[in-house]
């Protein structure tokens, strides 16, 4: 029985799914690409030990809620790692810079909402 089959990897082309991955890895592309650090940190490109608590609690959390949940299909375990990567998300940009942390969470809600949306219409 394969992990990830073809109708998975053939739904991951889909938008949603690039867009969630960009909100997903925001914060870690912009402290590790130095052009994005250059601009958005001043060229602060070390985590501190706060970030990185957050990013290993995040880390915790998927795996623990996984587990918990059981057999899931590969879509459903993106789905549910990316809610907590972006939650995470929101916490570090808040931590990092207040209007960064305002800004991450419209694009947040907007893509929340289009989501709530997408899945009606799929459905």
């Amino acid at each position: 029985m394969a992990i990830i089959c073809m109708e998975d990897l053939r739904q991951l082309t889909n938008p949603y799914y690039f867009a969630n991955i960009v909100l997903s890895f925001s914060f870690l592309a912009c402290k590790l690409i130095p052009p994005l650090c250059n601009v958005v940190f001043n060229g602060d490109s070390e985590f501190e030990i706060q970030q990185s608590e957050i990013m290993f609690f995040m880390l915790v959390i998927v795996m623990l809620r996984a587990r918990k949940t059981g057999s899931m299909n590969f879509i459903a375990y993106l789905n549910n790692a990316f809610m907590y990567c972006k939650v995470a998300n929101c916490v570090l940009w808040f931590f990092a810079h207040r209007v960064y942390g305002c800004l991450f969470v419209l694009l947040f809600l907007r893509k929340t909402l289009q989501s709530a949306t997408y899945m009606i219409i799929i459905e």
